[in-house]
C-alpha cells in the first residue's frame, strides 16, 4: 500500500482547489518561510482524525477553513481528501483505493468520508490500526513531535511501541471488552432487584388472584339474573310508555278543535283591528301634515332672519379682502426691485469664484512636484541611516565578542578550580542520597507490610457488617410478613363482627325478629338470642357440633313455644319470610330420655352455654356422642342416638350418614361465630411474636452499629497505613529525582572539566574580528558624509517648498471668499422669489372670494322675497287640516270598543286550550319519567355488563328448576351483591397480572443466566487479549531494542543507546525509558543531550521501529533542521534503505534532503495569504523532466514548471 494523492480546498491557506500527486520514492516539499509547506503536514494529520487544535497550530476547527484576504471572501468550508493504493493486502478490504475525507463548515459540523460514504471517526481509527498509519504513530512526525516522543512520559511513548507492535487493536477490543463487562455487571445487579420485586408481587397477586376468581363467579351469577329481571322491567315500561302516549293523543285532538274556534275568532279581531289601524293611520297623517305645516310656517320666518345676518357678514368680509389686496400691491412691487440687485450681484461673484479655483490648481500642482523631490532626498537619507545603525550593531557585536574571548581566556583558570571543588562536593551528596534510598526502601517495605495486615482486618470487619445486615435484613421481611398477617387478622375481625352485628347470613324473617326497632312488638325476655351466639365448645369439637345442629345454625331461641307460636302468627301477617324458632322451656311433661353413653363422651358435656338455655342444649344434643373415627360406631345403634366425628362425620341411629365439610366461606352464624373466637384469640400470640421479633431487630442493630464502628475504625486504620505509605513513597520517588539530580549534575561537571581541557587558543580568531572592525569604521565614516550632504540638499528644497506652500494659502482663501459670496448670494434669491410667488397668489385668491361673497348676497335676497309670498296659503291649510283630525278621533272610539267584546270572548276559548295542554304536559312528562326509568335500567345493564341495547333480550335466562316472582328475583339478586360486597376490594386484573408476572419471571431467570454465561465470555476473552498482548509486545520490544542499538552506532558513528521498561513485570501497561550515550560520552538520560544530538536519537528510534514494522508511508515535517551536514548525510543514507518498504513525504529547507528527491513541490505565495503548488519530477539519471501543464479549469490546482 502507498500514499497516491492529496486533495485540499479551503484548508488554512489553500484557498483553491490543490492536488497533489504522491509516487512511491521520496518526495520533497520545498518553499520560503511562512509559505504554507506545514500545512501540507497539518492537513495530513487533520484528515486522519486528529483532534487537539494545539498540535494543529490553531485554537479550534473554524481556524483551519480559509479566512479570506483583502481581495478574497472567506471560505464556508475546509476539506481534505487523502487517497491510498494497493490497500487490499494491508487493510483487508476488497477496494484497490480507498479515499478517506474530512470535512469542516463553520457552523462547526464536521464530517468524515470513506470513499464518498458518511462514517465516524472511529471507522477511520479501526481501519488504519496496527499499520503505523495514524495521528500519533510513527509516520507523522512533525517540527515538535520528535521532541514530544523525547521529552514525553515513559508511559505515554509506549503508544508508539504499541502500534508498531501490531496490538493496538488488540488494545481497542480489550476496552470494549472491559465496558461491555462494566455494563454486564450493572445489569446483572438491576436484573438481581427486578427479580426480587416481580416474586415479591408473585406472592401478594396470587392472594388476590383467588379472590378475583371468587368474585367471578358471583359476578357472573348476578349479571344473569340482572339481566333477566331487567328484561322483564323493560318491558313492563314500555307497556306505560305505550298508554302514556295514547292518553297524549286523545287532548291532542281535543285541542285541534279548540284552535279552529280560536282562528275564527282571532279573524274576527284582525278585521276590527284592520279598520282601527286605517283609523288611527288617517289620524296619524292628518296629524303628521299638522306638524309638517307648522315646522314650514316656522322654517319661512327662520330663513328671512338668517338671510338678513348673512348678508351683513358678507359685506363686512368685502371690505377686509379690499383692504388686503391692496397692502399685498405695494408689498409685492418691493420684493421684485430687490430680486434684480440680488441676481447681478450673483453673476459677478461666480466669475471670480472660477478664476480662483484655477489659480489654485496652477499652485498646488507645483507645491506637489516640490514634495516628491524632498521625499527622494528623505529616502535616500533614511538607507544611509539603516546601514550606519546596521553597521553600528556589527561593531557592538564584534567588540562584544572580542570582549568575550579575553574575558573567556582570563576565567578559564579560575572556573577549572570551580568545577574541581564542585565535583567533589556532588560526590558526597550523591553517596548521602545513596545511603537514604537504602533506608527508604526497608521503611516502605514495612509500611506495605501494615497496610496488607490492615486491609485484612478491615475486610473481616466488613464482611461481619455484611452479615449481620443480611441478618437484620431477613429479621425485618419476617417483621412486615407478620405485620401483615397481624392487620389481615384485624381486618377480618372487623367485617365478621360487621356482618354478625348486620345479620346477613340470617334469613329476612330472623332479620326482622332480632331488629333493634322491635317491628314484631316483643316484649323484653322473650327472645333470648341466635342459638349461634349462646353456644360456644373448644376448637376440637366446632366442625362435630356444626353437624349436628347443621338444620338449627340460623336459629333463635324464644323463651317458651306460646310466645314462638305468637311470634311466627306475626311475621306471617307481615310477610317477613321464613324462620326457625328454638324454645328454652319445652313446657310441660317429662324431658326426652337420654341414652346410655356406652362409653362415649355426649356433646352436650362439650358445649358452654348460658343457664337457661341448658335444657334446650341438653334435648338438641344430649343423644349425640363423640366418637374417633368412625369405625368405633356400634354396629346396631340405638334408633335416636347420633354418632359424629371432630372431622365431621355423622351417623344416625335410623341408617342416616352424612359428612359435613369445613364451609370455606363461613357462610353459617355458628362457623362465623367459632371463627371470630378463633381470630380474636389469635391476636395475642400474633402481637407477642412482633414484640419478640422488635427485640431480635434492636438487638440486631445494635450489633450492627458495632459492626460498623469496628469496620470504619479497620478503614481507617487502613487509610492511615496506606497514606504513611504514599508519603514515604512520595519521598522515596523525590529522592529517586534528587538521586538522578545529583548523578547527573556530577556528570556535568565532569564533562565541563573535560570540555575545558579541550580549549585552544583564540589568537587567530581575535586578528579577524580586529580587521572586519576596522572596516566597519571606515564605511561608517563614508556614510557621514554622505549624510550630511543629502541634509543640505532637502533644507534648500524645504525653504523653496515654504513659499509655494503660503501661495497655495492665499489662493485657498481668495476662493473661499468668493465661494461664500455666491453661497450668500444665491441664499437671498430663493426666499425674495418665494415671497413674490406668494404675495401674487394671495391677491389672486382674495379677488376671487370678494366675487363669490358678491354672488351669494344676490341668491338670499331673491330666496327671502319668495318666502314672504308663501307665508299666507300655509296659514290656511292649517286650519282645514285641524277640523278633520277631530272627525277621525271620534271613529277611533267607537271600533275600541267592539274589540273588546271579541276578545273576552277568545279568552274563554283559550283557557280551555290551556286545561287540554295541561293534562297532555302530565302525560308526557309521566311518559318522559316511563322512558327514562326504562333508559336508565337500560343504560345501567348497558354499562355494568357491557351488553349492547338490542343484545339484552337475547341474553340467555338463568338455568333455575323454577322461574321465582320479581320479589324474589330481587331478593336473589340483592343476596348477591351483598355477597360481592363482603368480599370486599376486588383486583380483577390479578389474574392477568399474577400469569404475566410468571412469564416475566420465566423471562428474566433466562436473562440472568444470558448474562452470567456473557460475564464468563468477556472474562475469557479479557484473558486472552492480556496474554496475547504481552507475548507480542515483549517480542516487538527486544527487536526494537536490538534495532535501535545498531542504527544509533550508525547515526552517531558510535556511543551507544537502549530502551528499558519501567516495570517489566507489568507488561501491559509500562513505560519505556530511552537511554544514549552520543560518542565521547557516558551513558545518560536524554534530557542533558543537545537539540541536534535529541533529534538524531529521535530519528534512530523512528528507523528502529521501521525496522521492526515499515509503514507504508512517513511524512516528516523539517525533521532535519537541528542536523548539521555531516549528520544529514547518515540520516539520508539510512533513509533510503527503506524506499523498498515505504514511500517518504519530507518538508525541508536543505539542499542534500532536497537533491535526494524524486518529485519535488514548491509551495509559494505569490498571492498574499493564498498558497500555491509547483512541481518538478526528476529522472532515473538525476535530470529534471517537464511536468504535465495546469488544467485550465482548476485555478487553484497545482502548476507545473519544467527544471
Amino acid at each position: 500500500m502507498y500514499l497516491k494523492s492529496l486533495e485540499l480546498n479551503g484548508f488554512k491557506s489553500f484557498a483553491d482547489h490543490t492536488h497533489l500527486d504522491f509516487a512511491p520514492g521520496i518526495t520533497a516539499i520545498v518553499g520560503p518561510n511562512g509559505c504554507g509547506k506545514s500545512n501540507i503536514f497539518d492537513s495530513v494529520c487533520w484528515v486522519l482524525g486528529e483532534q487537539s487544535t494545539k498540535m494543529l497550530r490553531g485554537t479550534k476547527q473554524e481556524d483551519f477553513i480559509f479566512n479570506g484576504t483583502d481581495i478574497r471572501k472567506p471560505m464556508g468550508m475546509a476539506e481534505v481528501s487523502l487517497t491510498f493504493a494497493d490497500c487490499e493486502k494491508v487493510l483487508g478490504t476488497e477496494y484497490h483505493e480507498i479515499t478517506v475525507t474530512r470535512r469542516v463548515f463553520r457552523s462547526g459540523e464536521g464530517q468524515y468520508f470513506i470513499n464518498k460514504t458518511p462514517c465516524r471517526l472511529k471507522d477511520i481509527q479501526r481501519l488504519f490500526m496496527d499499520t503505523g498509519i495514524g495521528t500519533s504513530s510513527y509516520s507523522l512526525m512533525g517540527q515538535g513531535r520528535i521532541d514530544l516522543i523525547l521529552t514525553s512520559r515513559a508511559e505515554d511513548r509506549r503508544e508508539i511501541f504499541e502500534e508498531a507492535s501490531g496490538i493496538t487493536k488488540y488494545k481497542a477490543d480489550r476496552k470494549e471488552a472491559l465496558r461491555k463487562l462494566e455494563q454486564t455487571e450493572q445489569n446483572l445487579l438491576r436484573l438481581a432487584d427486578i427479580m426480587r420485586e416481580v416474586k415479591r408481587q408473585i406472592i401478594s397477586l396470587q392472594r388476590q388472584a383467588g379472590k378475583a376468581r371468587r368474585y367471578k363467579e358471583l359476578h357472573d351469577g348476578l349479571r344473569k339474573m340482572d339481566v333477566f329481571a331487567a328484561r322483564n322491567k323493560l318491558g313492563a315500561l314500555a307497556s306505560e310508555v305505550a298508554d302514556f302516549e295514547r292518553r297524549a293523543q286523545e287532548h291532542a285532538e281535543a285541542l285541534a278543535g279548540l284552535e279552529k274556534e280560536i282562528g275564527a275568532a282571532e279573524e274576527e279581531v284582525r278585521g276590527v283591528r284592520s279598520r282601527a289601524r286605517e283609523s288611527e293611520s288617517f289620524e296619524a297623517d292628518a296629524r303628521e301634515k299638522d306638524l309638517q305645516l307648522r315646522e314650514r310656517l316656522a322654517g319661512l320666518q327662520q330663513q328671512a332672519k338668517a338671510g338678513e345676518a348673512r348678508i351683513a357678514e358678507l359685506d363686512a368680509l368685502l371690505k377686509e379682502n379690499e383692504q388686503d389686496i391692496g397692502a399685498a400691491a405695494a408689498g409685492l412691487k418691493e420684493d421684485k426691485a430687490a430680486l434684480e440687485r440680488s441676481r447681478a450681484f450673483l453673476e459677478s461673484a461666480q466669475a471670480g469664484l472660477e478664476e480662483s479655483r484655477r489659480n489654485l490648481a496652477a499652485k498646488t500642482a507645483r507645491l506637489q512636484e516640490q514634495d516628491k523631490a524632498i521625499e527622494r532626498v528623505r529616502a535616500a537619507v533614511r538607507d544611509l541611516g539603516s546601514e550606519s545603525m546596521s553597521l553600528e550593531g556589527r561593531l557592538a557585536k564584534l567588540a562584544n565578542d572580542l570582549k568575550g574571548i579575553e574575558d573567556s581566556e582570563r576565567s578559564s583558570a579560575f572556573r577549572r578550580e570551580k568545577l574541581e571543588a564542585e565535583k567533589s562536593h556532588q560526590q558526597r551528596i550523591f553517596a548521602s542520597y545513596e545511603e537514604r534510598s537504602r533506608q527508604m526502601a526497608g521503611l516502605i517495605k514495612k509500611l506495605e507490610a501494615d497496610v496488607a495486615a490492615a486491609e485484612e482486618l478491615a475486610r473481616a470487619a466488613a464482611g461481619r457488617e455484611h452479615s449481620l445486615a443480611e441478618q437484620a435484613h431477613k429479621q425485618e421481611q419476617a417483621r412486615s410478613e407478620l405485620l401483615s398477617e397481624i392487620a389481615a387478622n384485624r381486618a377480618q375481625v372487623r367485617m365478621l363482627e360487621k356482618s354478625l352485628a348486620e345479620k346477613d347470613e340470617y334469613p329476612e324473617g330472623i332479620r326482622k325478629l332480632l331488629d333493634a326497632s322491635n317491628p314484631l312488638g316483643a316484649e323484653a325476655g322473650e327472645v333470648i338470642g341466635p342459638l349461634a351466639d349462646l353456644l360456644e365448645t373448644p376448637q376440637k369439637y366446632r366442625l362435630a357440633l356444626e353437624a349436628a345442629l347443621r338444620a338449627w345454625l340460623d336459629a333463635v331461641v324464644i323463651s317458651d313455644r306460646p310466645r314462638a307460636i305468637e311470634l311466627l302468627m306475626r311475621l306471617r301477617s307481615l310477610n317477613a319470610g321464613e324462620a326457625r324458632l328454638l324454645c328454652a322451656d319445652a313446657g310441660p311433661g317429662e324431658p326426652p330420655a337420654l341414652l346410655p353413653d356406652a362409653g362415649f363422651p355426649r356433646l352436650s358435656t362439650m358445649v358452654k352455654c348460658p343457664t337457661a338455655v341448658r335444657p334446650l342444649a341438653d334435648r338438641l344434643l344430649g343423644n349425640v356422642f363423640v366418637v374417633e373415627t368412625p369405625g368405633d360406631i356400634p354396629g346396631a345403634p340405638h334408633p335416636q342416638a347420633i354418632y359424629v366425628t371432630c372431622d365431621g362425620f355423622l351417623a344416625g341411629g335410623q341408617g342416616a350418614v352424612e359428612l359435613w365439610a369445613e364451609d370455606s366461606e363461613r357462610q353459617n352464624p355458628l362457623s362465623r361465630r367459632n371463627l371470630l373466637r378463633e381470630l380474636a384469640g389469635a391476636e395475642a400470640p400474633l402481637n407477642a411474636r412482633l414484640g419478640g421479633m422488635d427485640a431480635a431487630l434492636a438487638e440486631l442493630t445494635e450489633k450492627r452499629r458495632d459492626a460498623a464502628s469496628a469496620t470504619e475504625q479497620a478503614l481507617a486504620k487502613r487509610d492511615d497505613c496506606r497514606r504513611s505509605a504514599d508519603l514515604k513513597r512520595g519521598e522515596n520517588q523525590i529522592l529517586s529525582r534528587e538521586l538522578g539530580q545529583a548523578k547527573e549534575r556530577l556528570d556535568t561537571v565532569s564533562w565541563e572539566l573535560e570540555k575545558l581541557g579541550e580549549q585552544a587558543a583564540h589568537s587567530e580568531k581575535k586578528s579577524a574580528l580586529a580587521v572586519e572592525m576596522e572596516h566597519a569604521r571606515a564605511r561608517r565614516a563614508e556614510i557621514r558624509q554622505l549624510t550630511e550632504k543629502h541634509h543640505l540638499d532637502q533644507q534648500g528644497l524645504e525653504e523653496e517648498r515654504s513659499g509655494l506652500q503660503a501661495g497655495v494659502i492665499d489662493a485657498n482663501v481668495l476662493m473661499a471668499q468668493h465661494k461664500g459670496n455666491t453661497e450668500n448670494y444665491s441664499a437671498q434669491c430663493a426666499p425674495l422669489a418665494e415671497r413674490i410667488r406668494q404675495a401674487e397668489k394671495m391677491i389672486a385668491d382674495r379677488s376671487e372670494r370678494m366675487a363669490q361673497y358678491r354672488r351669494e348676497m344676490i341668491d338670499l335676497r331673491r330666496g327671502m322675497e319668495q318666502a314672504s309670498a308663501e307665508r299666507p296659503g300655509i296659514e290656511r291649510d292649517i286650519e282645514t287640516n285641524a277640523r278633520r283630525l277631530k272627525d277621525l278621533t271620534l271613529q277611533k272610539r267607537a271600533g275600541e270598543d267592539e274589540l273588546a267584546g271579541l276578545e273576552e270572548r277568545l279568552q274563554t276559548l283559550r283557557h280551555s286550550v290551556e286545561e287540554h295542554l295541561s293534562s297532555k304536559s302530565d302525560m308526557a312528562v309521566r311518559c318522559s319519567e316511563a322512558r327514562m326509568r326504562r333508559q336508565n335500567l337500560q343504560d345501567r345493564i348497558v354499562s355494568e355488563y357491557k351488553i349492547p341495547p338490542d343484545a339484552i333480550q337475547s341474553e340467555p335466562a338463568p338455568e333455575w328448576d323454577a322461574e321465582p316472582d320479581p320479589e324474589a328475583l330481587d331478593a336473589m339478586i340483592a343476596e348477591a351483591r351483598a355477597k360481592i360486597e363482603a368480599i370486599g376490594p376486588v383486583n380483577l386484573v390479578a389474574i392477568e397480572e399474577y400469569r404475566e408476572l410468571e412469564d416475566r419471571n420465566a423471562m428474566l431467570t433466562r436473562q440472568n443466566d444470558d448474562l452470567v454465561k456473557s460475564k464468563q465470555m468477556l472474562l475469557d476473552m479479557i484473558h486472552n487479549i492480556n496474554q496475547t498482548t504481552s507475548e507480542m509486545f515483549a517480542k516487538s520490544f527486544e527487536k526494537i531494542n536490538e534495532n535501535f542499538q545498531n542504527v544509533f552506532r550508525r547515526l552517531f558513528g558510535g556511543g551507544s543507546a537502549k530502551l528499558a521498561l519501567t516495570d517489566a513485570e507489568n507488561m501491559l501497561e509500562c513505560g519505556v525509558e530511552i537511554i544514549a550515550s552520543p560518542p565521547g560520552k557516558r551513558l545518560t538520560g536524554i534530557q542533558l543531550l543537545s537539540g541536534g544530538e535529541r533529534t538524531m536519537t529521535a530519528v534512530a528510534l523512528l528507523f528502529a521501529i521501521y525496522m521492526m514494522k515499515p509503514s507504508p508511508f512517513c511524512v516528516l515535517d523539517e525533521l532535519d533542521a537541528p542536523l548539521d551536514e555531516s549528520n544529514i548525510q547518515r540520516f539520508l543514507d539510512i533513509l533510503k534503505g527503506f524506499l523498498q518498504q515505504s514511500q517518504f513525504v519530507i518538508i525541508t529547507h536543505n539542499r542534500q534532503t532536497i537533491g535526494t528527491g524524486d518529485v519535488i513541490y514548491g509551495v509559494t505565495m505569490e498571492e498574499s495569504k493564498v498558497s500555491r503548488i509547483v512541481s518538478m519530477r526528476f529522472n532515473k539519471e538525476g535530470r529534471p523532466t517537464p511536468a504535465p501543464a495546469p488544467t485550465p479549469a482548476a485555478p487553484g490546482a497545482h502548476t507545473a514548471a519544467s527544471g
